[in-house]
């Protein structure tokens, strides 16, 4: 705690009082108005002082005051803003590195011209080289005198969805005029005396890239990034020249979550990104990081460099050590196999399910079938009975419930005619089995439950030739409304009318229900 506190007091008691070129140039873009009294052509310029005569005045036209040549919004005394402020960005130096602080420049205005001006500064950000950049926020404190401001840190800065973050109302949202401005006339003087200092047009290049990448929307955001960066890791500085640019913008963007390390200390390319050189050549030009990454683990299984490259994009970080967890599975042999497959998702989601259901890991004719795509079938089939056996089982626990709740409804919803049967649903496993046989939902969405609750009752409707073959199921409320019915696969054949003239007839003469619509309604 006491690092940090000495952190926080080293750091702020370095900013300088802000120097008159910079407030002059806040106020140069300051908005500005024309003072007048109704009716009147006499107006005063806010941003000159000077009272000047005008052909005609009329409230938010858009002038040119006389003495300043200045754009300038005519407003009458009453009309006029009692607060106007904007935004800006100042960098300035500190000892070993820089620091970025969020100025509001506010104007109070009184019906006479400007009454008084200050600025506000509730925001910094400072990074030292070789450390990480940290944020600070000034913010009230109480104390046996009352309410004073101090410097704190402020982590939630990190994160631009925060509701505590005040970074967050700084970044670039409309009106445009919110957008806070740089100072830019001190930035080449901080740049040159940094790591920055390589930078010529190539260094905009990568800020503008980061800046483009970032989440904040803040320009100044991505030169702290790069500045971090540069100075945590000079070793990107040879990345960066040798036209790895992609993998040195992939790299500051997610530099606080991403885990490959880098060998800050060496200048040679391969051994910054800690591979052999014969991998090194055999990378793309302009690479990026995920591409190094998987070339490098890939070369931890194999040391064929053509037979990498030749599965290299097919695969992720997570598929290699997928595939090759098990020490049985022959590297070569898996990785030509992977180039010949028309999916590597399919073979991915195979293997998964062959080792999940317990596979011969050892056998080739198991980690190479020759027909993926029916293997891949077959063990979706495996899986499907193993599922279907699992609900059974669940459902056998439930069983008592339902017979007990049978007995109950088995002649208020139990119906037949020349054609159709129709009766309660006797157990869970009843109606599990229904839901598998039919390929419909019931099975698993709840539905006995509903008839342990008196919700809804599940009904099954036969023909009266086939009694014990799943036709339609129905759902049906205690007050004979039915919620829904569906046949095999949730279709409906020309059979549908049949069936619900026979549920019309079931409601009319069982529930004794007026059926004047369709069913379902």
């Amino acid at each position: 705690m006491a690092g940090k506190k000495d952190r926080i007091e080293r750091i702020n008691s370095q900013a300088v009082p802000l120097p008159k070129a910079f407030i002059d140039w806040m106020d140069r873009r300051m908005p500005r108005y024309i003072i007048y009294e109704p009716g009147k052509t006499e107006g005063k310029c806010t941003g000159c002082e000077a009272v000047s005569q005008y052909k005609k005045l009329r409230i938010n036209g858009r002038y040119t005051c006389p003495a300043c040549h200045k754009k300038a919004t005519a407003k009458t005394k009453k009309m006029i803003v009692k607060q106007d402020s904007r935004k800006f960005i100042y960098v300035q130096k500190i000892n070993n590195g820089v620091m970025v602080r969020f100025i509001e420049r506010i104007y109070h205005f009184s019906g006479e011209g400007i009454a008084a001006k200050e600025c506000e500064e509730n925001l910094r950000g400072a990074v030292e080289k070789g450390r990480r950049q940290y944020w600070y926020e000034n913010v009230p404190r109480w104390t046996y005198h009352g309410y004073t401001y101090g410097w704190q840190e402020n982590p939630s800065c990190w994160s631009s969805k925060s509701a505590n973050n005040p970074l967050y109302h700084w970044q670039s949202r409309k009106p445009i005029r919110n957008v806070p401005e740089v100072y830019q006339r001190n930035l080449r003087g901080i740049i040159n005396d940094s790591n920055l200092r390589w930078f010529s047009d190539e260094g905009k290049e990568l800020i503008g890239k980061i800046y483009a990448r970032k989440r904040y929307r803040l320009y100044v955001s991505a030169f702290m990034d790069v500045y971090e960066a540069l100075h945590r890791w000079p070793c990107l500085e040879a990345l960066y020249k040798v036209e790895m640019k992609e993998f040195v913008e992939g790299y500051i963007t997610r530099m606080r979550n991403y885990n490959m390390k880098l060998n800050k200390k060496e200048t040679k390319p391969h051994k910054i990104l800690g591979i052999p050189k014969e991998l090194y050549r055999a990378l793309p030009q302009n690479t990026n990081q995920t591409y190094v990454e998987k070339a490098k683990t890939l070369y931890e299984y194999t040391k064929n460099i053509t037979l990498i490259r030749l599965v290299i994009e097919r695969l992720s970080v997570e598929d290699i050590r997928l595939f090759f967890k098990a020490n049985h599975m022959k590297v070569e042999k898996t990785l030509r196999y992977i180039n010949k497959v028309e999916n590597v998702y399919i073979y991915k989601d195979y293997l998964h399910m062959a080792r999940e259901f317990g596979s011969d890991m050892t056998d080739e004719f198991v980690l190479y079938p020759r027909d993926l795509d029916a293997a891949h079938d077959a063990m979706i089939e495996v899986k499907v009975e193993a599922r279907h056996k699992k609900e059974l089982k669940e459902a056998q626990e439930k069983d008592e419930d339902l017979r007990k709740i049978y007995k109950k409804i088995a002649k208020r919803f139990s119906y037949e005619d020349d054609a159709f049967i129709l009766r309660p649903a006797k157990t869970k496993t009843e109606i599990v089995k229904e839901g598998q046989t039919q390929h419909i939902c019931v099975g698993m969405a709840g539905y006995a439950e509903k008839m342990i609750r008196g919700s809804s009752y599940i009904l099954f409707l036969r023909k009266k030739t086939e009694p014990n073959t799943p036709f339609y199921t129905v759902e049906i409320t205690p007050e004979y409304k039915i919620v829904q019915r569906h046949g095999k696969y949730n279709k409906e054949g020309k059979e549908v009318t049949a069936v619900d003239v026979f549920l019309e007839k079931f409601r009319r003469e069982v529930g004794h229900v007026e059926v004047n619509h369709a069913v379902g309604e």
